[in-house]
């Protein structure tokens, strides 16, 4: 009987042993699967943040400052830096210039929602010492149509202003000339050349470098019939008031901006007073394709107010006028 009591108590034993040891086994492993499924989520988590800002990096990256893919602007004053290096070559005719071939350009992209006069200007730096800066309307294209185009003098900015439609699409294009390299950008709203380009209300030149345009087709009037003392010319006049304060010589510009040929100009600086059939004090004609240039130097005594007349021989057009600082009198003009 003691036997028997023995063997019973050993084999009770051996079964609460057994139980035991599957309740360790039971428990351990799962509170181990309870760290492993945390662990888990919390990666996956990490993991969808860290696509999301990939994809924020990506977007931000695509806008190269090319055609297809401008810088794009929708508030005024923009003030802002670039760069041409690293971008693309996509002009070998930029705004009718043949200019510059290996050299990239950065363009701008805006539709104003306020129709008006605009300013742009660019100052380049180190390698880049002269800069284009040129506007195209509705559509950014090699050789495409420009409102108005400048060139900078070796140092100084290069600023153009221009007539901006509502909602209409515009792009801003600036191309070193001699090298690739950083630039300063300003764009803003701005009072316009002040008045509509007539005797009595002429365009004012307020500082000299200067660069704008116009279109005789556009103009309202036609004050000069014998300009200069000769029977020119059918189109009507764009007219600049210019008083330097400074003597000094200044070379006047006129570029046609157009593409058909014989639409040339005829351009006159009148002296004190603008008034049809008074003798100039300089005057040139020719730039009867797109292009195509003329100039003069007017010595000015640095009292006398100017008068520059621009005229289309033919129907005129389109053109752009710039006026350089007169900087070898040693001051650059103002108002």
């Amino acid at each position: 009987m003691r036997r028997i009591i023995i063997v019973a108590l050993a084999a009770l034993a051996a079964a609460c042993s057994l139980l035991s040891g599957v309740d360790e086994l039971s428990f351990g492993p799962m509170d181990g699967g309870t760290d492993t499924d945390t662990d888990t989520d919390t990666d996956a988590d990490t993991d969808t943040d860290t696509d999301t800002d990939t994809d924020t990096d990506t977007d931000t990256n695509n806008q190269q400052g090319t055609c297809a893919a401008p810088f794009v602007l929708d508030s005024w004053p923009y003030l802002g830096s670039g760069t041409t290096v690293g971008q693309q070559d996509n002009f070998s005719n930029t705004c009718w210039t043949e200019c510059c071939p290996g050299l990239s350009e950065s363009v701008y992209y805006f539709a104003p929602s306020v129709e008006g006069y605009y300013t742009v200007s660019v100052t380049p730096n180190a390698p880049m010492t002269t800069v284009l800066v040129g506007v195209m309307e509705i559509e950014c294209a090699d050789g495409g149509y420009c409102v108005i185009a400048g060139v900078n003098e070796e140092y100084g900015s290069a600023m153009v202003e221009f007539y901006a439609w509502y909602d209409t699409a515009y792009y801003v294009v600036v191309e070193g000339i001699d090298a690739d390299g950083p630039y300063d950008i300003y764009i803003d709203e701005s009072t316009g050349v002040a008045g509509t380009g007539t005797c009595m209300d002429p365009f004012i030149v307020e500082y000299a470098p200067y660069s704008g345009g116009a279109d005789t087709q556009a103009q309202p009037n036609d004050d000069f019939v014998n300009i200069c003392g000769g029977d020119c010319c059918p189109s009507n006049d764009a007219i600049w008031l210019f008083q330097p304060t400074w003597p000094s010589t200044y070379t006047i510009t006129l570029t046609n901006v157009g593409y058909s040929d014989g639409n040339g100009f005829a351009l006159s600086v009148l002296a004190n007073e603008c008034t049809d059939g008074i003798a100039c004090v300089d005057d040139t004609s020719g730039a009867e394709t797109g292009g195509e240039m003329i100039s003069v130097d007017l010595d000015a005594d640095g009292t006398m107010p100017y008068y520059i007349v621009v005229q289309g021989m033919n129907l005129g057009g389109q053109f752009s006028l710039a006026i350089d600082d007169g900087l070898d009198g040693g001051v650059i003009v103002s108002d």
